[in-house]
C-alpha cells in the first residue's frame, strides 16, 4: 500500500512504540495488525447477541410500556418487531463482512460516509454504553438481586431475606455495594479476553432461558391461582377485581386502543436490541462470513421466541385487564395501587412467584433471571472496551487505549477506562440525578440503527470497491437496484420510524428540558469535536486522518 508505512504488531507493553510511528512520506500511518486475535465462535458470536438482547429486562416491560401507553398489548408489537429486527440483521451481516474489523457502527459509518459521521456515531455509542452500564448497575440490586432474595426468602421462609431485598438493598450504600461488586467481576472476566467473557455469557444465557421456562411454565400450569396469590399478598379478598376498579374509577378503560398497541413499539422492540451487537468485536470472530449472520438470527429468532412465550403466560395468567389496570394506577396513582395492593410490585417474575408452591422453582426463577442480567452487564463491558479501542485505533482517543495484552489479546487499557467510566456512572446513577438526563438512550440507539442501514442500502454506491471486492450476502439485484440496497432501505425506514416515535413521544423520551438537550448535545456532537481536534493535531504532524481512516483497520 503506497504512502503507508506498516509498524510491527503489538506485544507486550501494549504496542506503544508502533502506535508512535509515523510515515514520512505520504503522511498517513497505520499498524501491521491490531493486536487483537479471531478466538470467538459461532457459539460465542450468538452467546453475546442474547445476552446484549437482556431477555430478563422483560421483567419491567409490561409496567413501562402498559403504563405509559395506556390499552397496549405487547402480542403484536413482539411479532412487528422480529419482522423489523430481521432486516437490521441482514443489513449489519453484509456491513460486518464487507468490514469485518472490532468497531462496528463507528467502522461502518466512518468508511462509508465520512470519518466525522463515523467520529459522531463512535462517540455516541460509547456514551450511551456507558450510561447504560451506570444505570444496569444500580437495576441489578434493585430489581434482579432483590427477586433473587425475595425468592430464596419464600423459598426457605426467612423474613430476614425478604425484608433485606425489599428494604436494604433499596438503599444507596448496599445498592452501590451491590453495583461494584458487580462491576468489579464483569471487570475480571474481560481481562481474560473475549472468548472466556463469551463463555460466562453462554452460561449466563442457560441460567436466564431456565428461569423465564420455570416462569412461563408457573403460570399457565397455575394460572387459575393467580388471583387468590394476588389477593393473599395484597391482603384482602377482592384485591385483583380492586385494582381494575379503582383504576375505572380514574379515568381508565381498559381494553385494546391500536394507537397505543403501535406507539408501544419503542419499549418492544428495545428488548430485541442487541442481538446485532458481537460485530462490536467482529475484529474478534473467527470466519465472520460464516459466523455473523447465523448467530444473530438464531439469537433473534430465540429471543422472540422467549419473550412471546413469557408474554402469552403473564397475559394468560394475570388478565391483560388487570396489567394494564395495574400498570396504569402504578404509573398515574401509585397511592391509590399501593391502598388496594399492598403495593405489589409490577415487576413480572414477582406475578409467577404469586403461584408458585414449591421452592425449587422459586430458586430457579431466582437465579436464573439475575443470571441473564449479569450477562449483560459482562457482554456490554465487551461491547464498551472494544468501542474505546477502535476509536483509539483510529486517533480520535488517546492511542494508550488501543494497546493489546500479549498475553490476553485484550485491549487492557481501553478495559481500565470501562472500569473506571462504569464506577463514575454507577456512582451518578445511585447519588445524583444526573442520568435522569440520559433518558433518551432508546433515541441514540435507534438514531445509529437507522444510520447503518442506510450505510448499507448506500455501500454499493459510495464503496464500491469494498462491495465489489468483498463476499455478498445476496447477489440479486431487486428492482434493478443491489439487494442490499433494498433490504437496507426497508431497515431504514423501520428503524427511522422507532426513532421517530423515541424523540416524538414524551412516553419513551421522558420529555425535554434544559439538561436532557445538553446531554444530547453532548452525546451527539461530543464526537466531531474529538474528530476536529485529532484532525488538526495529526495534520500538524504530517498525517492525513481522513486519509488513514478511508482505509480498513489491519486485522
Amino acid at each position: 500500500m503506497s504512502g503507508i508505512s506498516e509498524s510491527s504488531p503489538p506485544g507486550t507493553g501494549g504496542g506503544q512504540a508502533a502506535l508512535e510511528q509515523e510515515a514520512a512520506s505520504g503522511g498517513l500511518f497505520i499498524r501491521k495488525s491490531s493486536g487483537l486475535v479471531r478466538e470467538m465462535g459461532a457459539r460465542d458470536a450468538f452467546s453475546m447477541n442474547i445476552a446484549l438482547i437482556a431477555i430478563p429486562a422483560f421483567a419491567l416491560v409490561p409496567l413501562f410500556a402498559l403504563g405509559a401507553f395506556p390499552g397496549s398489548d405487547l402480542t403484536v408489537p413482539l411479532l412487528i418487531g422480529v419482522v423489523g429486527m430481521a432486516f437490521l440483521a441482514l443489513v449489519y451481516a453484509q456491513l460486518t463482512i464487507t468490514m469485518p474489523r472490532t468497531g462496528a457502527d463507528f467502522v461502518f459509518a466512518s468508511r462509508v460516509f465520512h470519518p466525522a459521521v463515523g467520529a459522531v456515531v463512535g462517540f455516541a455509542m460509547l456514551m450511551t454504553f456507558l450510561v447504560l452500564i451506570g444505570a444496569n448497575a444500580v437495576a441489578m440490586p434493585h430489581y434482579f438481586f432483590a427477586f433473587t432474595l425475595q425468592a430464596f426468602g419464600e423459598a426457605f421462609h426467612s423474613k430476614g431475606l425478604e425484608h433485606f431485598a425489599n428494604v436494604t438493598l433499596q438503599e444507596k450504600l448496599p445498592s452501590f455495594i451491590a453495583a461494584m461488586l458487580t462491576i468489579l467481576l464483569a471487570s475480571a472476566v474481560l481481562t481474560r479476553g473475549a472468548h472466556v467473557v463469551a463463555r460466562w455469557v453462554w452460561w449466563s444465557f442457560i441460567g436466564a432461558a431456565v428461569g423465564i421456562v420455570v416462569f412461563a411454565a408457573l403460570l399457565f400450569a397455575n394460572g387459575s391461582d393467580f388471583q387468590a396469590g394476588f389477593n393473599s399478598y395484597a391482603g384482602h379478598p377482592d384485591a385483583y377485581h380492586s385494582v381494575i376498579a379503582t383504576a375505572r374509577h380514574g379515568g381508565f378503560n381498559p381494553g385494546i386502543v391500536w394507537t397505543a398497541v403501535i406507539t408501544s413499539l419503542p419499549f418492544v422492540v428495545s428488548n430485541f436490541w442487541g442481538f446485532t451487537m458481537s460485530n462490536y468485536a467482529a475484529g474478534e470472530l473467527r470466519r465472520p462470513n460464516k459466523t455473523y449472520l447465523p448467530a444473530a438470527l438464531a439469537a433473534l429468532v430465540v429471543a422472540a421466541i422467549l419473550l412471546l412465550i413469557a408474554w402469552l403466560a403473564l397475559r394468560s395468567a394475570a388478565g391483560l385487564h388487570f396489567l394494564q389496570s395495574a400498570a396504569w394506577l402504578i404509573n398515574n396513582d401509585s397511592t391509590a395501587y399501593g391502598k388496594v395492593a399492598n403495593n405489589a410490585p409490577g415487576f413480572a417474575p414477582f406475578y409467577a412467584l404469586l403461584v408458585s408452591h414449591d421452592p425449587v422453582t422459586k430458586i430457579l426463577m431466582g437465579i436464573g433471571w439475575a443470571m441473564g442480567y449479569l450477562g449483560w452487564m459482562f457482554a456490554a463491558f465487551l461491547v464498551f472496551s472494544r468501542i474505546a479501542f477502535a476509536l483509539a485505533f483510529d486517533r480520535l482517543l488517546p492511542t494508550r487505549l488501543a494497546g493489546v495484552g500479549a498475553r490476553s489479546h485484550a485491549p487492557v487499557a481501553a478495559i481500565a477506562l470501562t472500569i473506571v467510566g462504569g464506577t463514575v456512572f454507577t456512582v451518578l446513577s445511585i447519588y445524583t440525578s444526573v442520568l435522569t438526563q440520559t433518558r433518551n438512550a432508546f433515541l441514540i440507539l435507534s438514531a445509529v440503527f437507522t444510520i447503518s442501514s442506510v450505510a448499507a442500502a448506500a455501500l454499493p454506491y459510495l464503496r464500491k470497491d469494498l462491495f465489489e471486492s468483498g463476499p455478498q450476502l445476496i447477489r440479486a439485484r431487486w428492482l434493478g437496484l443491489p439487494a442490499i440496497t433494498v433490504i437496507g432501505v426497508i431497515s431504514a425506514l423501520f428503524n427511522g420510524y422507532v426513532t421517530y416515535l423515541d424523540a416524538a413521544k414524551a412516553q419513551v423520551s421522558g420529555g425535554y428540558d434544559t439538561g436532557s438537550l445538553i446531554t444530547l448535545a453532548i452525546i451527539c456532537f461530543g464526537g466531531g469535536v474529538c474528530y476536529v481536534v485529532s484532525r488538526l493535531f495529526m495534520k500538524s504532524r504530517g498525517i492525513d486522518l481522513d486519509l488513514a481512516m478511508r482505509e480498513l483497520p489491519p486485522e
